[in-house]
Formats: C-alpha cells, structure tokens, sequence
C-alpha cells in the first residue's frame, strides 16, 4: 500500500482540482503495476476519526474531507460518478461502509497519532471489523531506565491495542 497522498496533494481542496488529484493518484498506481507488483493506492487522512489514519478502497473513490450544511452526503458527477463529501466521523465510515473500505491507525501512539488509537477505542468505527487493527511493538507506557531491570530493557514486549467493551 502506498499513501503518499496527503502532503504533496491538496487533501482539504473542496473543489475539481482534489477529483483531479484522486484520479491521477490512482491512475499511476495502476500504470505501475503488472501481474508480479502491485501499488494500492491510500490515503493518510488526519480529519474526523482521530490522529492520523490510513483509508484504502477496492476502487477508485472520490471524496472530499469537508462537507457544509446544505451540501449532500453524496452526489452524481457525469465525469467521477458518485462523489463523497464528508463532515464528521459518522459521515467517514458511512462513506467507509459505502465503498467497502478498510481504515487503519497509521504510526499509533507517535507523531500525529500520539494519544491514538487510545482515545477511540470504545467509538463504534474503531470497533467496526473495516477498522484494521494491529499489535503495537515495544513496552506502553515507555518504561524508564531507572525503572526497568536491564533484560526488560532489552527484550521488547508487545501490547495489543483493544477497546474496553472487548477486554
């Protein structure tokens, strides 16, 4: 999977140009790959659902990260067909269910994931089975030098990341 969408493209554009972006995202993913590799293209998105994320669809979506009141969950364009516009993180994962999506916590715990996914845990999306989770390597809380015995220090343990209702 590759999500290098996020930075060079212009995510949080609400107009043709972000449609534009999407279809050229997926168009060389496709170009670039033959029966012995495969690029699948994702988005690293930062809006709505907490930290940072990745989102990855069996096709091309197009969707807008922001949505006003009075504009439509989705819409028909002649040139894209449906196109999403979404304002919250209820909107996020219908969009996610729609199009038979897969989401995951990119980078937990670090950089703009720092606090997640701790902090969705218990939220209907995290606990949804689109919602990829995975084992975070390396002892949480970081445990201190002082405090920890030199062959814990050295031998990395492993915490799963799981909501309460399922503890």
């Amino acid at each position: 999977m590759i999500m290098d969408f996020h930075i060079g493209g212009h995510p949080s554009d609400p107009t043709g140009l972000r449609l534009r972006e999407i279809e050229a995202y997926y168009k060389a993913c496709r170009q670039q790959s033959d029966s012995h590799f495969l690029l699948i293209p994702a988005e690293e998105a930062d809006v709505y659902l907490g930290g940072h994320w990745s989102l990855t669809f069996p096709r091309t979506v197009y969707w807008m990260m922001k949505r006003s009141g009075n504009e439509a969950f989705a819409t028909p364009d002649p040139k894209y067909g449906t196109v999403y516009r979404v304002g919250s993180a209820e909107d996020m994962w219908k969009l996610v269910e729609a199009e038979h999506g897969y989401a995951y916590q990119t980078h937990p715990r670090t950089k703009g994931s720092t606090g997640y996914p701790d902090k969705i845990l218990d939220t209907s999306y995290f606990r949804d089975p689109r919602y990829l989770r995975h084992r975070v390597e390396g002892p949480f809380p970081p445990t201190s030098p002082t405090s920890a015995s030199a062959s814990a220090r050295s031998r990395p343990s492993t915490t799963s990341i799981t909501s309460a209702s399922a503890r």
